[in-house]
This record gives C-alpha cells, structure tokens and sequence, in this order.
C-alpha cells in the first residue's frame, strides 16, 4: 500500500511542477489533474505540501534526430539558441538538454522534416545560404526575401510557426492564421474536445494555438486532421509526435459541416 502511495505522491509531484509552466494549457491542465489525483486518492493537505517542495529530478538529454550534415548541424544551434536549451551531438545523433529539452527536440524534428522533403539539395548545395534561411525561426512575420533563398526560408518559417503536438493527453495546434469553427478528429474515429479554456489567441502577435482534450486512445499511424471553416492541417502520428504531412489538404464534410475524411 505504502509503494503505491508513494507512487501517486511522486505522480503528484510531476503535476505541481507543471502548474507553474509559463504556457498557459499545460499549468492549468496539471492544476486540474493534481487537484483530481489528490481527490480521488485521498492524499491529505500535508502530504499534497510535501510533494510541493520536491525537487524536480534532472533532466535528461532527449533524442531529436540525425545531424549527419551540415544544414542539420546549423539547425540544431539555431534552435538551441530559440529554447534555451544545449546542443549535444555523438554519432551523428542531435540530443538537447534542459529544462525545454522536449519541445526543442519537437522543434527540431518538424523543421528538418520540411527541409527533408523539400529543400535538403539546396542547403547541402549552397551551405553559404544557411545563417540567412535559418534567422527566419522564431521571426514574427514571414521572410520577404526574393528568389530561392526567400522562397527556403518561408518554408522553413511556416514548418517552425505552423505545428500539432500531442501532450498529455491533449492535441494542441499551434499558427499564424486566426480560425473559426474549428474541428480535430482521427482517421481511428477517436473524439475530441475543443478546451476553449486552455487555448490562446494573440491576434497582435499573430499567435494562435486550439488545445483539444482526447477522448478516446491515439494509435502510431493514426491521422490527425485540424479543420477550421476555411483550411485543414492534416498529421500523421508518429511515436509521440505528430508529423505534418499536408496543410492544403480537401476534407469532406457532413450536412453540418464537420470533417469526415480526407479526400486524395
């Protein structure tokens, strides 16, 4: 009995850490879920205020992908400098470390897989064009350069601004573009719930993120679509991330206008 308190103590733990995250769905989500675990457990104040003072336990460098070039190598420091965290490389292997580790590594998978799939010849061709592509991540508005450099780095702008990240149990789809009417759902027919509460909508920054609760599991391979009245992000699920594999994607609708599946 004793291990398993302890357990929902230490789970306990993870959640108070969490409350006090500077975005503002994950620290009211954890608020929510340590308040249910203490509830349903019955974990008295005392024991809640120990768990409180815990220290967080040390982070560990998380897996971002290869860097076996030298376009990979210039994207890891960049987005090192953009999350504060700390570039490792061994074997041709990218790991961040610190306390932003994982969204880093997120960050980093979801540039270099655009870059992979649609401009990789050019940068391993003209490294020359790199610091210029690169300084469009973590710009607040689009690059306006001309000719191929301009057009790479717009890619690489929409890949950095334009995501989907599963959390938690929570999908959160993160823009530059405001929307309205705004629909998830899966190729598995998991449901969702849009949590109005946690979603944030700066229209002077231009930053948009939709949070969606799950209700239902997620599988690897599901296919996540995020719909607004006018444009659909299409994700493939991939381990614990989500892959963006279309955001011009034609959904068909029912009678009420609600995505029902993804037409070729």
């Amino acid at each position: 009995m004793t291990a398993t308190r302890d357990k929902y103590l230490a789970r306990l733990a993870n959640l108070l850490r969490l409350t006090k995250s500077p975005n503002k769905y994950e620290a009211k989500l954890a608020q929510e879920r340590a308040d249910e675990l203490a509830r349903k457990h019955g974990l008295s104040p005392n024991e809640v205020t120990r768990a409180a003072a815990e220290p967080a336990p040390k982070h560990r460098p998380t897996y971002a992908g290869s860097a076996a070039s030298t376009w990979q190598e210039t994207l890891a420091l960049t987005v090192a400098r953009a999350t504060k965290t700390r570039p490792l490389r061994a074997n041709n292997k990218i790991f961040f470390d610190g306390p932003t580790a994982a969204d880093a590594a997120a960050r980093y998978r979801r540039i270099a897989d655009e870059i992979a799939h649609t401009c990789a010849d050019d940068l391993n061709t003209h490294t020359h064009w790199l610091g210029r592509v690169f300084s469009a991540i973590g710009a607040d508005e689009p690059p306006s350069d001309d000719g191929q450099v301009g057009r790479v780095a717009r890619l690489i702008w929409r890949a950095d601004t334009e995501s989907m990240t599963l959390r938690d149990g929570l999908v959160i789809v993160a823009s530059r573009q405001p929307g309205n009417y705004v629909t998830m759902m899966s190729s598995h027919g998991t449901r969702f719930t849009h949590r109005g509460d946690l979603s944030q909508f700066n229209d002077a920054k231009r930053r948009y993120s939709w949070v969606f609760e799950q209700r239902g599991a997620l599988v690897r391979g599901d296919t996540l679509v995020f719909a607004t009245a006018d444009r659909e992000i299409v994700g493939d699920l991939v381990g614990t991330w989500i892959k963006i594999i279309s955001r011009s994607a034609r959904v068909a609708r029912d009678g009420n206008g609600s995505p029902m599946w993804i037409e070729s």
